[in-house]
């Protein structure tokens, strides 16, 4: 290495770098120019405790903030590192490791602060030795209180506004931690009290709000110890309102109840509310000018008149509240017919329970002709019945003839454009039961015998041949068959009886469509 000296000058300057030493050494600088030298010693001194630096410098005792110390020297450390003493005046609220070693060439260490839950704000000095030099500096450690209460900005009266939430500046501490909580305007309801459980460093706690008559601020206060945090909850009133109909069609002049139900966004303040209620279409519906929703209520029911149509008409139901208002559609029908009742199931020629036309409503003045018809000459219905005024249903008579097979009917009703059918299910016939006059006779005297056999119902237009057996045909025979003529429910054969040695019973027996009927002759000697 070496250095010039400018021409014409005596001296020149040169630098000079040093390294970290383990102790105190002395280094001679020497300098050489033509065989001449001279030379200066230089006194380099080992690293010294130089700086303590803390981040932050102010932490909550049982938060999760990481504390950090950094250590600095003087300069580098020597070759064999620098071990650093460390020390804490206050270890129930902070603690560090008993030694750092800052590596050789370095200049710097970093170690972390261990802090404790603190009841109260306490400070540690944080001391590092080096030999005889030291550094410190001053960590705050503070005990754990409100850090904050978080609660819904906005609210209409009445609603759910959900949940607050209160925030520590650290853990809860063994056993928790209560916080106190108050409401400035009953409008806003919170609980008395919220507990933080120990370890964490939040809980929520319920809100719920009354009905206002105008806007409020309302403060939620949370206090513990000296120390008290606020949130503000806007609790507007309500203004804006539904209507929903039940149900929302009826027949104008039927009994049946129509209900309005006007619903607010929140509920009604002290004062209650007042709505304005109106009809689009008074001849089909009306409404009472205005209704009043109590206090504390969201929604209150308004009967809706309807009125008798000539045809169906629709009615537009409003509420109005301030500026904002809320509709729903009732449709009013007019008075038609509603359903056909029959008996359902009937035996071709016997007489069915009488049917029954069902208005929507009441039939109008001078009452309502329905007109009737079959789609099948088994049923037989009038041409037309009357809904007598003021009433809703009317029953008309009903005949039946035999059938071949079992047959469906449709009976229509028809009001105008409207038609409704019932229908009637006409059963074939089938055995019934033989009946024998008189039921006992002496064996081949002249008494007469007839066996009548009854179907139970008519037979069909093509008739019903029944096929006829006796249990003893040497007491009593009787005809293999016996028709029944089309529309006819009976028939009637003669028993003919024989001479017998001993009391005889004979079943007389008919069978028809697989079904069967008997009856019993004494044949006596």
């Amino acid at each position: 290495a070496s250095v010039t000296v400018a021409a014409g000058s005596k001296t020149a300057s040169f630098a000079l770098t040093t390294s970290g030493v383990d102790s105190a050494t002395l280094v001679t600088i020497t300098a050489t120019y033509n065989s001449s030298t001279t030379s200066g010693t230089l006194n380099v001194q080992p690293a010294k405790a130089y700086q303590v630096q803390l981040s932050p410098s102010t932490v909550a005792g049982d938060s999760a903030t990481t504390v950090t110390a950094t250590i600095r020297l003087s300069g580098q450390a020597g070759p064999s590192g620098a071990v650093v003493s460390l020390a804490s005046s206050n270890t129930s609220a902070a603690t560090v490791p008993a030694t750092v070693t800052i590596p050789s060439g370095a200049v710097k260490a970093d170690v972390t602060v261990t802090h404790q839950f603190v009841s109260s704000n306490q400070t540690a000095t944080l001391s590092a030795t080096l030999g005889t030099s030291s550094a410190s500096a001053v960590l705050t450690v503070t005990s754990v209180s409100l850090g904050g209460v978080l609660v819904p900005g906005t609210v209409v009266g009445g609603n759910n506004p959900g949940s607050g939430t209160i925030n520590l500046t650290g853990n809860a501490p063994a056993g928790g931690m209560l916080v106190n909580l108050s409401s400035s305007d009953p409008s806003i309801v919170v609980p008395s009290s919220v507990t933080v459980p120990a370890g964490t460093t939040s809980a929520s706690f319920a809100i719920s709000s009354l009905g206002v008559d105008s806007s409020k601020s309302v403060t939620v206060t949370a206090t513990s110890g000296s120390t008290s945090k606020t949130g503000v909850i806007s609790v507007l009133p309500a203004s804006a309102v539904t209507v929903n109909l039940y149900p929302n069609s009826v027949p104008g002049d039927s009994s049946i109840p129509v209900s309005a139900v006007v619903r607010l966004n929140g509920k009604a303040g002290p004062s209650g509310i007042t709505v304005s209620m109106s009809s689009s279409n008074t001849a089909a519906a009306t409404v009472p000018t205005s209704v009043v929703i109590p206090s504390g209520a969201s929604n209150v029911s308004v009967t809706v008149t309807h009125l008798p149509v000539s045809s169906d008409q629709t009615s537009t139901i409003t509420a109005t509240l301030g500026t904002n208002s809320g509709s729903a559609v009732l449709t009013v029908t007019s008075i038609t017919i509603q359903r056909v009742q029959t008996c359902g199931q009937i035996g071709g020629g016997n007489t069915p329970i009488p049917g029954v036309v069902f208005l929507t409503g009441n039939a109008p003045a001078g009452g309502l002709v329905v007109s009737l018809s079959s789609d099948n000459s088994c049923v037989t219905v009038p041409a037309s019945v009357t809904v007598l005024e003021g009433a809703n249903s009317a029953t008309f008579p009903v005949s039946t003839k035999g059938v071949d097979a079992t047959t469906s009917v449709t009976v229509t009703a028809t009001s105008g454009s409207t038609s409704k059918s019932g229908i009637y299910t006409v059963l074939q016939a089938i055995m019934y039961t033989v009946e024998i006059y008189p039921s006992s006779v002496v064996g081949s005297g002249g008494t007469i015998v007839n066996a009548v056999i009854r179907l139970n119902a008519q037979a069909g237009p093509s008739g019903a041949t029944v096929t006829l057996t006796s249990s003893n045909p040497s007491a009593a025979s009787v005809p293999a068959t016996v028709v029944i003529p089309a529309f006819a429910s009976k028939g009637t054969v003669i028993v003919s009886h024989f001479t017998v040695a001993t009391t005889q019973s004979v079943t007389i027996t008919g069978t028809y469509r697989s079904t069967t009927g008997s009856g019993v002759l004494t044949v006596n000697p």
